[in-house]
């Protein structure tokens, strides 16, 4: 079936399961074997990413979105898309991550509308997401 013939409504659609972002098994058989090559990538410079908040993006074979990012002194790594309807995040290059409204944190906001991400990769904030059927941001 493709997606013209659905007829399940927008607000009780799902996405791939998380455990293909966290399972072991699936990173081993999908990811690693069919994605990623097995040697080193240059991504960036560590120069720039001194500072809390500082990133580097880019895109790795064309289709493969990355932010990486200075939280708290460690570097973290990320696809740069939303998990909502998968924006880019940030622009390709590097930069800064300001603070969002008056929260002491710095969060990376979606383009789109306007979902939050702390550094560390959490969901912080879901906007425009009333009426979705089982929506668990955790």
């Amino acid at each position: 079936m493709n997606w013209l013939q659905a007829h399940e409504p927008i607000e009780s659609s799902s996405t791939p399961p998380n455990s293909w972002y966290t399972d072991e098994q699936f990173y081993e058989t999908v990811d690693k074997k069919h994605i990623f090559p097995n040697s080193w990538l240059l991504v960036g410079h560590t120069k720039d990413l001194q500072n809390d908040g500082d990133y580097v993006a880019g895109n790795i074979l064309d289709d493969h979105p990355y932010i990486i990012c200075n939280s708290n002194g460690t570097l973290k790594a990320y696809y740069n898309v939303c998990r909502h309807h998968a924006a880019q995040l940030v622009d390709e290059g590097k930069g800064s991550i300001a603070c969002v409204g008056n929260e002491a944190s710095k969060r990376i906001r979606c383009p789109y509308h306007g979902w939050q991400y702390t550094l560390d990769g959490q969901l912080a904030k879901a906007t425009h997401i009333k009426g979705c059927i089982n929506f668990k941001p955790k």
